[in-house]
């Protein structure tokens, strides 16, 4: 594990906090007399290549080198320096079993949120399939309990037409 980058600074755009209509992302000053494109002390900052970080931490995902990952596989090829980032195409069932497949070898990986939706997900397939379970286990009783209706109806419509055939034989 690498040494961990600094904080990087905010670079805010030009007199976002006057005019609400301007958003706070970074613009270039293009003013004539702008002086915060002068460089004038007291002005907000603009970004140059002194605030680039070090060679040794640049693109770094906390103190790891970002690998991504895209199926199950790809986690074998891992090495320790290097945490796993889910890619976006990767769909919630086969995330939930990318970090099954990461606790077992110990990989770490990046993006946490992905795993937060594919527990859910899982989850929500589990209770479907509980719920259709126990669907199919109450429509087999509705099944059988029909079944033994009909039978004891047809008994007790037997019983029914047996004494009115006998009247009718005397």
């Amino acid at each position: 594990m690498n040494t961990v980058k600094t904080k990087k600074k905010k670079f805010l755009r030009q007199n976002y906090f006057r005019l609400g209509r301007v958003g706070m992302k970074w613009r270039r000053p293009r003013g004539k007399q702008s002086k915060m494109r002068k460089s004038k002390k007291g002005k907000a900052a603009m970004p140059n290549i002194g605030y680039k970080a070090n060679d040794s931490v640049r693109g770094l995902l906390r103190g790891y080198k970002p690998v991504m990952i895209s199926n199950s596989g790809e986690l074998e090829k891992m090495k320790q320096d290097e945490i796993a980032v889910i890619s976006s195409g990767v769909g919630l069932r086969k995330s939930a079993d990318i970090f099954k497949k990461a606790e077992e070898l110990g990989v770490k990986i990046y993006n946490k949120r992905k795993l937060i939706k594919a527990k859910r997900h899982s989850f929500m397939i589990e209770k479907t399939r509980a719920e259709k379970e126990k669907m199919k286990h109450e429509k087999k009783t509705d099944e059988i309990t029909k079944a033994a209706k009909k039978e004891h109806d047809k008994k007790e419509s037997a019983e029914k037409k047996e004494p009115s055939e006998k009247v009718a034989g005397k």
